[in-house]
C-alpha cells in the first residue's frame, strides 16, 4: 500500500487506495483549476497531494461536495 493518506490503518480494501502518483496528478489538476473557477465560488481550490494537512474544514467540505467526483473519476475501480 502506497497511500499516504492512510498511514497506520490495518485494513483497508486494496480497490479504494489512490497511489500517491494519482494524488499528485490530482493536486496539479487542482492547482490548474484555479485560474478557471469565478470567485464567486468561493476560495479557489489548493493541490490536496501538497497541501491536505493544512486544509481548512470548508477546503475539505469543498473536497467531498465539489471536487472529489471529478477528480476521482476513472481512478477507483470500482466506480
Amino acid at each position: 500500500m502506497d497511500g499516504s493518506f492512510l498511514k497506520n490503518i490495518n485494513q483497508v480494501n486494496e480497490d479504494y487506495v489512490i497511489s500517491n502518483t494519482i494524488w499528485k496528478e490530482i493536486g496539479k489538476t487542482m492547482e490548474k483549476s484555479r485560474q478557471r473557477i469565478p470567485l464567486e465560488f468561493g476560495r479557489p481550490p489548493r493541490d490536496i497531494f501538497k497541501h491536505f494537512n493544512g486544509f481548512k474544514a470548508k477546503e475539505w467540505s469543498d473536497w467531498i461536495t465539489i471536487y472529489s467526483m471529478p477528480m476521482l473519476k476513472n481512478k477507483l475501480s470500482n466506480l
